[in-house]
């Protein structure tokens, strides 16, 4: 072995074992997304995320583009109301749905992000622990 095919730093066979961490190249990246996943669905279930309460099921129509708006209403004036159920609950989903995702990854990242932190320090996610 010369010393230019030593192992440096940024070599694999230099790194330490593997401790699950979700930025380590050698983490399989379906375990991050499942999580994400499972806290997603678990936020659609909490109060503030459930997307067929009033204030929840109100806030996705305002939000929802015209197009959204006028098919509703015309199913509705056809009298199509198992039709205008399912795009009402379309509507409503699709607003919700990338909210709680957004809202699942943030908290996983800062979950991730406090346990490697080194210093000693705790943070309200580990306190409880």
């Amino acid at each position: 072995m010369t010393f230019a095919t030593l192992p440096g730093p940024g070599d694999e066979i230099t790194w330490p074992s593997y401790t699950g961490h979700p930025n380590d190249p050698r983490a399989p990246m379906d375990d991050r997304d499942t999580a994400i996943d499972e806290r997603a669905a678990e936020l659609l279930e909490a109060p503030g995320f459930t997307p067929f309460s009033p204030e929840n099921l109100c806030e996705a129509l305002c939000e929802a583009d015209d197009e959204q708006v006028e098919l509703l209403c015309r199913l509705l004036a056809e009298g199509s109301t198992a039709a205008a159920g399912e795009a009402l609950a379309a509507i409503t989903c699709s607003y919700w749905e990338p909210l709680a995702r957004k809202e699942a990854e943030r908290m996983i990242d800062a979950e991730d992000a406090c346990r490697c932190f080194p210093s000693g320090r705790r943070c309200f996610y580990c306190a409880d622990e």
